[in-house]
């Protein structure tokens, strides 16, 4: 698609599991839900990874969940 990485995750029932999975390929501990807001432990070296080039990983991420 002109060059673009396309990214598939399963649609899944299970919040938690969307989550970690929007966030992949980050390596996520634990997510937690409360009130609709999500919050995410994961490793300090995979914490670049999870943002992503501009914060674009998280912002899908959201836009996702």
């Amino acid at each position: 698609m002109n060059g673009e990485k396309i990214d598939i995750i399963e649609d899944v029932e299970d919040e938690h599991k969307l989550v970690m999975d929007s966030l992949k390929p980050a390596k996520i501990t634990s997510v937690k839900i409360e009130n609709g807001k999500a919050t995410v432990q994961l490793p300090e070296d995979q914490k670049a990874l999870a943002i992503g080039k501009g914060a674009v990983n998280v912002k899908l991420a959201s836009q996702l969940t």
